[in-house]
Protein backbone atom coordinates (compact mmCIF):
# COMPACT_ATOMS: atom_id res chain seq x y z
CA UNK A 1 0.00 0.00 0.00
CA UNK A 2 0.89 3.46 -1.07
CA UNK A 3 0.69 5.37 1.95
CA UNK A 4 4.10 8.03 1.05
CA UNK A 5 3.20 11.17 3.45
CA UNK A 6 4.84 14.30 3.40
CA UNK A 7 3.17 14.90 7.06
CA UNK A 8 2.63 12.60 9.83
CA UNK A 9 -0.81 11.19 10.32
CA UNK A 10 -2.41 12.71 13.88
CA UNK A 11 -4.79 10.74 15.84
CA UNK A 12 -6.24 12.21 18.87
CA UNK A 13 -8.54 10.80 21.38
CA UNK A 14 -9.93 11.89 24.53
CA UNK A 15 -7.44 10.95 27.49
CA UNK A 16 -4.99 7.41 28.25
CA UNK A 17 -7.18 5.07 30.35
CA UNK A 18 -4.56 2.03 30.92
CA UNK A 19 -6.97 -1.30 29.93
CA UNK A 20 -9.98 0.12 28.79
CA UNK A 21 -11.30 -1.37 25.33
CA UNK A 22 -11.54 2.30 23.55
CA UNK A 23 -7.66 2.46 24.27
CA UNK A 24 -7.20 -1.11 23.57
CA UNK A 25 -8.63 -0.30 20.09
CA UNK A 26 -6.64 3.05 19.45
CA UNK A 27 -3.40 1.58 20.65
CA UNK A 28 -4.34 -1.50 17.90
CA UNK A 29 -4.56 0.88 14.90
CA UNK A 30 -1.38 2.91 16.37
CA UNK A 31 0.43 -0.07 15.94
CA UNK A 32 -1.04 -0.85 12.65
CA UNK A 33 -0.34 2.41 11.68
CA UNK A 34 3.82 1.66 12.37
CA UNK A 35 3.52 -1.76 11.26
CA UNK A 36 2.53 -0.14 7.61
CA UNK A 37 5.50 2.38 8.23
CA UNK A 38 2.66 5.48 8.30
CA UNK A 39 4.04 7.94 10.81
CA UNK A 40 1.94 8.67 13.16
CA UNK A 41 1.24 11.33 16.16
CA UNK A 42 -1.11 10.06 18.86
CA UNK A 43 -2.33 13.06 21.20
CA UNK A 44 -4.14 12.85 23.80
CA UNK A 45 -6.35 16.31 25.29
CA UNK A 46 -6.74 15.78 29.02
CA UNK A 47 -5.18 13.56 31.64
CA UNK A 48 -7.11 10.34 33.78
CA UNK A 49 -7.27 10.83 37.43
CA UNK A 50 -3.87 9.29 37.83
CA UNK A 51 -2.00 11.33 34.97
CA UNK A 52 -1.16 7.79 33.11
CA UNK A 53 1.20 7.39 29.93
CA UNK A 54 1.31 4.78 27.25
CA UNK A 55 4.11 3.19 28.25
CA UNK A 56 4.60 1.28 25.00
CA UNK A 57 7.70 1.25 22.71
CA UNK A 58 7.18 2.67 18.85
CA UNK A 59 9.41 3.73 16.05
CA UNK A 60 7.34 5.07 13.83
CA UNK A 61 4.80 6.94 15.99
CA UNK A 62 5.85 10.25 18.57
CA UNK A 63 2.85 10.79 21.57
CA UNK A 64 1.55 14.06 22.76
CA UNK A 65 -0.24 15.20 25.52
CA UNK A 66 -1.86 18.56 25.43
CA UNK A 67 -2.17 18.74 29.20
CA UNK A 68 1.73 17.52 30.08
CA UNK A 69 3.41 20.62 31.52
CA UNK A 70 0.16 22.94 32.41
CA UNK A 71 -1.18 24.07 35.41
CA UNK A 72 -4.66 22.11 35.40
CA UNK A 73 -7.84 24.30 35.85
CA UNK A 74 -10.42 22.66 37.86
CA UNK A 75 -14.59 22.26 37.95
CA UNK A 76 -16.25 23.22 34.88
CA UNK A 77 -13.35 25.91 33.84
CA UNK A 78 -11.42 22.71 33.07
CA UNK A 79 -13.38 22.34 29.91
CA UNK A 80 -13.10 25.24 27.93
CA UNK A 81 -8.64 24.73 28.93
CA UNK A 82 -9.54 21.74 26.81
CA UNK A 83 -10.56 23.83 23.96
CA UNK A 84 -7.44 26.33 24.35
CA UNK A 85 -5.37 23.33 24.25
CA UNK A 86 -7.08 21.70 21.26
CA UNK A 87 -7.46 25.21 18.93
CA UNK A 88 -3.75 25.84 20.08
CA UNK A 89 -2.65 22.44 18.59
CA UNK A 90 -4.59 23.35 15.68
CA UNK A 91 -2.99 26.16 14.63
CA UNK A 92 0.30 24.47 14.53
CA UNK A 93 -0.72 22.17 11.95
CA UNK A 94 -0.27 22.24 8.16
CA UNK A 95 -2.07 22.75 5.40
CA UNK A 96 -3.45 19.20 3.91
CA UNK A 97 -2.66 17.61 7.66
CA UNK A 98 -4.49 14.34 8.10
CA UNK A 99 -6.18 13.94 11.44
CA UNK A 100 -8.78 11.27 13.25
CA UNK A 101 -10.40 11.98 15.57
CA UNK A 102 -11.17 9.05 17.89
CA UNK A 103 -14.64 9.72 20.08
CA UNK A 104 -14.17 12.72 21.89
CA UNK A 105 -17.63 13.75 20.50
CA UNK A 106 -17.55 16.56 22.80
CA UNK A 107 -14.79 18.40 21.27
CA UNK A 108 -15.53 17.47 16.80
CA UNK A 109 -16.88 21.15 16.42
CA UNK A 110 -13.77 22.63 17.93
CA UNK A 111 -11.60 20.10 15.37
CA UNK A 112 -14.48 20.65 12.74
CA UNK A 113 -14.33 24.41 12.34
CA UNK A 114 -9.99 24.00 10.79
CA UNK A 115 -11.87 21.74 8.36
CA UNK A 116 -10.65 24.15 5.40
CA UNK A 117 -7.23 23.75 6.54
CA UNK A 118 -7.04 20.05 7.98
CA UNK A 119 -8.51 16.96 6.15
CA UNK A 120 -10.61 16.03 9.35
CA UNK A 121 -12.31 12.23 9.63
CA UNK A 122 -13.88 10.81 12.79
CA UNK A 123 -14.17 7.28 14.41
CA UNK A 124 -17.05 6.29 16.67
CA UNK A 125 -18.31 2.88 17.80
CA UNK A 126 -21.09 4.11 20.20
CA UNK A 127 -24.66 5.80 19.11
CA UNK A 128 -24.50 9.47 20.04
CA UNK A 129 -27.39 9.33 22.39
CA UNK A 130 -25.57 6.73 25.03
CA UNK A 131 -25.30 8.97 28.02
CA UNK A 132 -26.84 11.68 26.98
CA UNK A 133 -29.44 13.51 28.49
CA UNK A 134 -31.93 14.20 26.06
CA UNK A 135 -34.29 16.33 28.57
CA UNK A 136 -31.52 18.88 28.74
CA UNK A 137 -31.60 21.95 26.54
CA UNK A 138 -27.50 22.83 26.88
CA UNK A 139 -27.01 18.56 25.49
CA UNK A 140 -29.53 18.64 23.01
CA UNK A 141 -27.96 22.16 21.76
CA UNK A 142 -24.43 20.58 21.72
CA UNK A 143 -25.69 17.12 20.26
CA UNK A 144 -27.68 18.81 17.34
CA UNK A 145 -23.86 21.10 16.65
CA UNK A 146 -22.06 17.90 16.71
CA UNK A 147 -24.76 15.98 14.03
CA UNK A 148 -24.09 19.80 11.73
CA UNK A 149 -20.32 19.39 11.99
CA UNK A 150 -20.40 15.72 10.95
CA UNK A 151 -21.02 17.05 7.46
CA UNK A 152 -17.76 18.70 7.37
CA UNK A 153 -15.84 15.88 8.19
CA UNK A 154 -13.60 13.87 4.84
CA UNK A 155 -14.20 10.89 6.46
CA UNK A 156 -16.55 9.39 8.82
CA UNK A 157 -15.44 5.79 10.18
CA UNK A 158 -18.40 3.61 12.14
CA UNK A 159 -18.65 0.08 13.70
CA UNK A 160 -21.93 -1.33 13.21
CA UNK A 161 -24.27 -1.56 10.37
CA UNK A 162 -27.06 0.37 12.61
CA UNK A 163 -24.20 3.21 13.19
CA UNK A 164 -23.89 3.77 9.72
CA UNK A 165 -27.77 3.93 9.08
CA UNK A 166 -28.01 6.25 12.06
CA UNK A 167 -25.73 8.56 10.40
CA UNK A 168 -27.31 8.05 6.72
CA UNK A 169 -30.49 9.73 8.46
CA UNK A 170 -28.57 12.47 9.73
CA UNK A 171 -28.05 13.23 6.36
CA UNK A 172 -23.83 12.19 5.93
CA UNK A 173 -23.38 11.04 2.73
CA UNK A 174 -22.95 7.46 1.87
CA UNK A 175 -19.51 7.81 0.45
CA UNK A 176 -17.98 9.80 3.80
CA UNK A 177 -19.25 6.51 5.73
CA UNK A 178 -17.20 3.39 6.35
CA UNK A 179 -17.88 0.54 8.12
CA UNK A 180 -14.31 -0.27 9.92
CA UNK A 181 -14.91 -3.93 12.52
CA UNK A 182 -14.16 -4.19 16.08
CA UNK A 183 -10.26 -5.52 15.95
CA UNK A 184 -8.43 -7.78 18.23
CA UNK A 185 -4.40 -8.74 18.21
CA UNK A 186 -3.85 -11.92 17.70
CA UNK A 187 -0.21 -11.84 18.30
CA UNK A 188 -1.61 -11.32 22.10
CA UNK A 189 -2.32 -14.99 22.15
CA UNK A 190 0.72 -16.48 20.29
CA UNK A 191 2.10 -19.70 22.13
CA UNK A 192 -0.76 -19.31 25.24
CA UNK A 193 -1.66 -22.91 25.88
CA UNK A 194 -4.50 -23.24 28.49
CA UNK A 195 -3.07 -23.90 32.47
CA UNK A 196 -5.18 -27.25 33.54
CA UNK A 197 -3.65 -26.78 37.16
CA UNK A 198 -6.03 -23.74 37.89
CA UNK A 199 -9.68 -24.36 38.87
CA UNK A 200 -12.47 -24.72 36.48
CA UNK A 201 -14.25 -21.49 35.64
CA UNK A 202 -15.53 -19.77 33.04
CA UNK A 203 -15.15 -15.92 32.51
CA UNK A 204 -16.71 -12.49 31.42
CA UNK A 205 -14.26 -9.34 31.07
CA UNK A 206 -14.94 -5.72 30.87
CA UNK A 207 -16.44 -2.83 33.02
CA UNK A 208 -19.19 -4.39 35.61
CA UNK A 209 -22.38 -2.79 33.90
CA UNK A 210 -25.61 -4.15 34.01
CA UNK A 211 -26.74 -1.92 31.23
CA UNK A 212 -24.13 -2.75 28.76
CA UNK A 213 -23.38 -5.84 29.23
CA UNK A 214 -26.05 -7.65 31.19
CA UNK A 215 -23.56 -9.25 34.17
CA UNK A 216 -26.69 -9.60 36.32
CA UNK A 217 -28.18 -11.14 33.52
CA UNK A 218 -24.99 -13.43 33.28
CA UNK A 219 -25.04 -14.04 37.22
CA UNK A 220 -28.49 -15.20 37.21
CA UNK A 221 -27.50 -17.60 34.29
CA UNK A 222 -24.16 -19.17 36.42
CA UNK A 223 -26.91 -19.79 39.38
CA UNK A 224 -28.86 -22.32 36.84
CA UNK A 225 -25.34 -23.76 35.54
CA UNK A 226 -24.42 -24.20 39.30
CA UNK A 227 -26.96 -26.40 39.07
CA UNK A 228 -25.84 -28.84 36.96
CA UNK A 229 -22.14 -28.01 37.41
CA UNK A 230 -21.36 -27.59 40.83
CA UNK A 231 -17.23 -27.48 40.69
CA UNK A 232 -17.61 -24.49 38.87
CA UNK A 233 -16.51 -20.87 38.88
CA UNK A 234 -17.29 -17.80 37.47
CA UNK A 235 -14.99 -14.98 37.55
CA UNK A 236 -15.88 -11.27 36.61
CA UNK A 237 -13.03 -9.32 35.37
CA UNK A 238 -13.19 -5.52 35.50
CA UNK A 239 -13.99 -2.60 37.95
CA UNK A 240 -17.54 -0.78 38.61
CA UNK A 241 -17.96 2.77 37.12
CA UNK A 242 -21.56 2.75 38.38
CA UNK A 243 -21.70 2.08 42.03
CA UNK A 244 -25.03 1.27 41.80
CA UNK A 245 -24.46 -2.01 39.73
CA UNK A 246 -21.98 -2.85 42.57
CA UNK A 247 -24.46 -2.59 44.93
CA UNK A 248 -26.94 -4.73 42.93
CA UNK A 249 -24.41 -7.30 41.57
CA UNK A 250 -22.89 -7.91 45.41
CA UNK A 251 -26.58 -8.04 46.79
CA UNK A 252 -27.56 -10.22 43.72
CA UNK A 253 -24.36 -12.99 44.37
CA UNK A 254 -25.54 -13.44 48.33
CA UNK A 255 -29.15 -13.86 47.55
CA UNK A 256 -28.42 -16.97 44.94
CA UNK A 257 -25.57 -18.15 47.82
CA UNK A 258 -22.53 -17.78 45.11
CA UNK A 259 -20.08 -15.81 46.99
CA UNK A 260 -17.66 -18.91 46.99
CA UNK A 261 -18.38 -18.88 43.80
CA UNK A 262 -18.58 -16.14 41.59
CA UNK A 263 -15.44 -14.36 42.01
CA UNK A 264 -15.02 -10.72 41.59
CA UNK A 265 -11.38 -10.02 40.51
CA UNK A 266 -10.85 -6.04 39.92
CA UNK A 267 -9.05 -5.10 36.91
CA UNK A 268 -6.29 -6.73 36.11
CA UNK A 269 -2.83 -5.84 33.70
CA UNK A 270 -3.49 -6.09 29.63
CA UNK A 271 0.05 -8.80 29.96
CA UNK A 272 -2.02 -11.00 32.51
CA UNK A 273 -5.41 -10.87 30.44
CA UNK A 274 -4.41 -13.11 27.51
CA UNK A 275 -3.75 -16.35 29.92
CA UNK A 276 -6.52 -15.62 32.45
CA UNK A 277 -8.95 -15.61 29.20
CA UNK A 278 -7.31 -18.62 28.17
CA UNK A 279 -7.20 -20.58 31.09
CA UNK A 280 -11.09 -20.43 31.25
CA UNK A 281 -13.24 -23.10 30.51
CA UNK A 282 -15.91 -20.85 28.25
CA UNK A 283 -16.16 -16.75 27.62
CA UNK A 284 -19.59 -14.94 27.94
CA UNK A 285 -21.07 -12.49 26.98
CA UNK A 286 -24.72 -11.45 27.76
CA UNK A 287 -25.07 -8.06 26.16
CA UNK A 288 -28.62 -7.32 26.74
CA UNK A 289 -31.12 -6.07 23.39
CA UNK A 290 -30.66 -2.50 23.59
CA UNK A 291 -29.60 1.12 22.33
CA UNK A 292 -25.76 1.06 23.01
CA UNK A 293 -25.56 -3.18 21.52
CA UNK A 294 -27.41 -2.83 18.43
CA UNK A 295 -25.05 0.08 17.65
CA UNK A 296 -21.87 -0.70 18.76
CA UNK A 297 -20.04 -4.05 18.83
CA UNK A 298 -18.08 -5.50 21.96
CA UNK A 299 -14.69 -5.13 21.77
CA UNK A 300 -13.68 -7.90 23.84
CA UNK A 301 -15.56 -10.35 21.83
CA UNK A 302 -12.51 -10.21 19.47
CA UNK A 303 -9.98 -11.15 22.62
CA UNK A 304 -12.58 -14.23 23.54
CA UNK A 305 -12.35 -15.74 20.37
CA UNK A 306 -8.73 -15.42 19.66
CA UNK A 307 -7.97 -17.86 22.45
CA UNK A 308 -9.57 -21.04 20.56
CA UNK A 309 -11.98 -21.14 23.56
CA UNK A 310 -15.96 -21.73 22.61
CA UNK A 311 -17.66 -18.27 23.34
CA UNK A 312 -20.92 -17.84 25.08
CA UNK A 313 -22.66 -14.36 23.30
CA UNK A 314 -26.36 -12.77 23.10
CA UNK A 315 -27.31 -11.97 19.33
CA UNK A 316 -27.64 -8.42 19.63
CA UNK A 317 -26.43 -5.66 16.99
CA UNK A 318 -24.49 -6.93 13.70
CA UNK A 319 -23.03 -10.26 15.91
CA UNK A 320 -24.91 -12.47 13.81
CA UNK A 321 -23.60 -10.65 10.41
CA UNK A 322 -20.24 -12.87 11.52
CA UNK A 323 -20.88 -15.94 13.53
CA UNK A 324 -23.40 -18.85 13.74
CA UNK A 325 -24.65 -20.40 16.22
CA UNK A 326 -23.39 -23.93 17.36
CA UNK A 327 -20.70 -23.12 14.52
CA UNK A 328 -18.47 -20.21 15.43
CA UNK A 329 -19.55 -19.85 18.72
CA UNK A 330 -23.21 -20.60 21.06
CA UNK A 331 -25.39 -17.82 20.44
CA UNK A 332 -28.35 -16.90 22.83
CA UNK A 333 -30.98 -14.91 23.30
CA UNK A 334 -30.67 -11.30 25.37
CA UNK A 335 -32.28 -11.10 28.38
CA UNK A 336 -32.85 -14.67 28.19
CA UNK A 337 -30.30 -16.71 31.99
CA UNK A 338 -32.29 -19.98 30.66
CA UNK A 339 -30.88 -19.92 27.61
CA UNK A 340 -27.58 -18.54 28.65
CA UNK A 341 -27.10 -21.45 31.10
CA UNK A 342 -28.00 -24.00 28.34
CA UNK A 343 -25.56 -22.67 26.06
CA UNK A 344 -22.66 -22.89 28.97
CA UNK A 345 -23.69 -26.07 29.97
CA UNK A 346 -23.43 -27.23 26.22
CA UNK A 347 -19.67 -25.94 26.46
CA UNK A 348 -18.47 -27.79 29.70
CA UNK A 349 -20.26 -30.68 29.08
CA UNK A 350 -19.67 -31.22 24.95
CA UNK A 351 -16.14 -30.62 24.87
CA UNK A 352 -14.97 -31.68 21.40
CA UNK A 353 -17.59 -29.95 19.83
CA UNK A 354 -17.13 -26.95 21.91
CA UNK A 355 -13.52 -27.10 20.74
CA UNK A 356 -14.30 -27.60 17.13
CA UNK A 357 -16.63 -24.00 17.71
CA UNK A 358 -13.98 -22.50 19.66
CA UNK A 359 -11.36 -22.93 16.52
CA UNK A 360 -14.11 -21.61 13.97
CA UNK A 361 -14.81 -18.88 15.70
CA UNK A 362 -11.14 -17.75 16.37
CA UNK A 363 -10.96 -17.91 12.48
CA UNK A 364 -13.68 -15.64 11.79
CA UNK A 365 -11.81 -13.33 14.26
CA UNK A 366 -9.01 -13.86 12.57
CA UNK A 367 -10.75 -12.95 9.02
CA UNK A 368 -13.01 -10.05 10.21
CA UNK A 369 -11.66 -8.80 13.07
CA UNK A 370 -8.03 -8.45 12.19
CA UNK A 371 -5.99 -5.15 12.90
CA UNK A 372 -4.19 -5.07 10.23
CA UNK A 373 -7.14 -5.50 7.93
CA UNK A 374 -9.17 -3.15 9.59
CA UNK A 375 -6.57 -0.28 9.63
CA UNK A 376 -6.34 -0.47 5.86
CA UNK A 377 -9.26 0.11 5.26
CA UNK A 378 -8.75 3.85 7.19
CA UNK A 379 -5.29 4.03 5.21
CA UNK A 380 -7.22 3.39 1.90
CA UNK A 381 -9.83 5.91 2.84
CA UNK A 382 -7.03 8.60 4.16
CA UNK A 383 -4.47 8.18 1.44
CA UNK A 384 -6.79 7.56 -1.36
CA UNK A 385 -5.21 3.76 -2.09
CA UNK A 386 -7.71 1.63 -3.72
CA UNK A 387 -5.27 -1.53 -3.46
CA UNK A 388 -6.97 -4.48 -1.49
Amino acid sequence: MDTSQTSPLYFVTDCYEPNSAAINRFLAFTKAFEESGIHTVIVFIRPNQNYDKVHLKFKNVVIQYLWENKILIKDKLRYFQQIFWIISFLQRLKKGDNLILNGTTEFLFVFSYFHNKINLYHEITEHPDIGRNTKSLTLRFFHNLYLRRCKSLKGLFVISTELKKYFLCMGIPNNKIHIVNMIGDSSRFDGLERNTNVEKYIAYCGAIVNSKDGVDVLIKAFKIVQEKISDLKLLLIGGFPVREDEIINRNLVTELHLQEQVIFTGEISSDEMPQVLKNAQALVLARPDNLQAKNGFPTKLGEYLLTSNPVIVTNVGDIGLFLKNCESALIATPGDERDIAEKICFALQNKDEAQKIGKRGSEVAMQHFNYKTETKKISRVIFNDPSE
